[in-house]
């Protein structure tokens, strides 16, 4: 019995990494950055859906882009093609810089 017992630990615990394994495998984000030099009266022209967004103001005549793009219970060559195909772009000059998340794809509709 008590064999019996120790083996059924075991087992819960080797299943309960696996599992927790799982899941955070489950989650995978790229890190996007850009910089811009721009003129006084640039436009900053955003075309996203499913974000959430902050904004700082200051005094230089700079915008800079941090973004991150996290998808949750996608594999990761699912991940990998929604990062090529379909994940954020980041255009601009002096006069204006565009941010567009892709569309069309499973996990942006």
């Amino acid at each position: 019995m008590k064999h019996s017992k120790q083996v059924v630990c075991r087992f819960l615990a080797f299943g309960l990494c696996f599992i927790s394994i799982g899941v955070h495998a489950q989650k995978q984000s790229k890190s996007y950055s850009e910089k811009f030099t721009v003129d006084d009266e640039a436009i900053l022209d955003i075309s996203t859906s499913y974000a959430d967004l902050e904004f700082e103001t200051w005094n230089k005549n700079q915008i800079v882009v941090e973004a991150t793009v996290e998808l949750e219970n996608a594999t990761t060559e699912e991940a990998r093609d929604y990062f090529v195909n379909n994940g954020i772009e980041i255009l601009g000059n002096s006069d204006k810089v565009s941010i567009t998340t892709g569309t069309g794809h499973p996990f942006t509709t």
